[in-house]
């Protein structure tokens, strides 16, 4: 390497600098639709208009009433998450002394089973949060949603076990979900819809109008953000602070980033590193990363570890 290039490469990233990744896969904020209890209005109302729209969401089940497993597997197969909303549905107050394993990773268990994958996402049932249940989450999902908060800003990192979320319901106008969606827009943030049923529905908590949820989805289309399930945001967005906390250190060739991927996580999260293509190339396995229209190269959080070369 030359010298003048190495020079070049330290004052763009010193040793032991962090490297900065995009936030929300390159997009100006993010919003998630997670659907609660799987409700029949999900699969009758929810999901043709999610796939109407090209929109993927998170629908978390309960095992004991989530009925037959083929819809939900169709659900699967077309881009949207299933995830974990307990075995029961129980009130966590109420949870005898060793119910907590059974609600938790047996639920888990028994949903991995059912759809062939682990559950990377939880959602509270009653959006009720102890310390021991926490506990237990930790042990077998990456992500928890929590009940009801503001938007989640870029920064600082969030509790990943409690990530809140913006709660619909019957009374609510149209203009308050959208408010929610500009919002996440506006700040940079992520927004997380809390919706339990939707019109029809014959027992969903406090529905939502069809031509509501239709409006909101017209409305999230017409913004500059990433609109995806809430496991594939969280991931993107764990797995972006985990990298970002690493620090580069010379090597052969260039500055080596270097960290190292927990347990629990999905496989396949894509980050998004910002580089100059005129003063920097972008390697992994030592193999160039071709960076899009915006600048932005496509790095594999499963790697481990990624180099920066001067040109």
């Amino acid at each position: 390497m030359k010298i003048a290039g190495l020079l070049l490469l330290l004052l763009l990233a010193p040793e032991g600098e962090t490297l900065k990744i995009a936030p929300w896969n390159g997009y100006k904020g993010a919003v998630s639709f997670t659907f609660d209890d799987g409700d029949p209005s999900h699969l009758t109302v929810a999901i043709p208009e999610l796939d109407k729209h090209k929109i993927r969401g998170t629908f978390f089940l309960i095992v004991k009433s989530m009925g037959a497993v083929g819809p939900w597997k169709q659900a699967l197969a077309t881009g949207h998450e299933i995830a974990s909303h307990t075995a029961t549905h129980t009130n966590p107050a109420q949870f005898k002394p060793d119910q907590e394993e059974a609600e938790i990773a047996g639920a888990a268990k028994t949903l991995e089973q059912a759809f062939g994958h682990p559950m990377v996402s939880f959602a509270y049932p009653f959006s009720a949060i102890t310390p021991s249940l926490k506990a237990k989450i930790e042990k077998t999902h990456l992500l928890a949603r929590g009940g009801a908060g503001p938007v989640i800003p870029p920064d600082p990192e969030p509790d990943w076990l409690n990530l809140v979320s913006q709660v619909t319901l019957t009374d609510t106008k149209v203009e308050v979900y959208k408010g929610w969606i500009d919002e996440a827009w506006i700040k940079g943030a992520w927004s997380i819809f809390m919706i339990h049923g939707l019109e029809g529905t014959t027992w969903g908590y406090s529905p939502i109008k069809k031509a509501d949820f239709a409006a909101t989805l017209d409305h999230v289309k017409d913004k500059d953000l990433w609109v995806a399930p809430f496991g594939e945001v969280g991931a993107y967005f764990r797995a972006q602070k985990l990298v970002e906390q690493s620090k580069g250190v010379a090597a052969p060739g260039g500055m080596k980033w270097e960290w190292k991927v927990p347990p629990l996580f999905p496989k396949g999260v894509v980050l998004k590193v910002k580089i100059d293509p005129a003063k920097q190339e972008l390697r992994q396995k030592d193999l160039p990363i071709k960076p899009d229209a915006k600048g932005l190269g496509a790095v594999r959080f499963d790697e481990g570890s990624l180099v920066l070369r001067p040109r």
